[in-house]
């Protein structure tokens, strides 16, 4: 048998690869087993007797990485043994926020709190509603910078404002 599934895919680190094997020859039977990358894990580096990869591939360091696993097909008629080929997985890392977590400002001043993560990354931020201040945003917003202008009532206290963001990676769309 020939295989004649693909021969590389992108996941984000994390995420389960399920990755069907299929060759020219019904009914064959697959062998397969990763190369060991050490800024990986979850990997199958022994040999595995199924029709779909599906390892939990984690990418422990902020660049792409990359899975080379070797397939080899054997067809169930007379066994014959197909040529292996090697199936590439790109592995994204999953972006964290790295910018500061806490800010304080005077009622009536803008936030302009710049937001950042380990790898290059867009943002999506909401506001938890505080019934004692105006300004927050409570619908998502789509920005690096979360710029709300917060007010507390006259002679209010001190306030506090919850902002939950999501990073998502420019490379792979993968969500930290």
């Amino acid at each position: 048998p020939t295989m004649s599934s693909a021969t590389n895919t992108t996941i984000c680190s994390g995420n389960t690869l399920n990755f069907s094997l299929t060759s020219n020859i019904a009914g064959s039977t697959y062998e397969w087993l990763a190369s060991d990358n050490t800024n990986v894990t979850g990997e199958s580096t022994s040999t595995q007797n199924t029709s779909t990869v599906s390892d939990a591939i984690t990418n422990n360091v902020t660049t792409l990485q990359q899975v080379i696993y070797t397939v080899t097909p054997t067809s169930t008629l007379g066994s014959c043994i197909g040529t292996s080929q090697t199936v590439t997985v790109n592995v994204n890392p999953t972006p964290a926020v790295t910018s500061a977590n806490t800010a304080t400002v005077c009622s009536g001043v803008a936030l302009n709190l710049g937001l950042t993560s380990n790898v290059a990354s867009t943002y999506t931020w909401v506001a938890t509603s505080n019934t004692n201040v105006t300004g927050e945003s409570t619908s998502n917003v789509v920005s690096n910078i979360i710029n709300n202008t917060l007010v507390t009532a006259a002679g209010g206290a001190v306030e506090t404002v919850l902002y939950n963001v999501t990073p998502m990676s420019s490379a792979g769309n993968c969500l930290g």
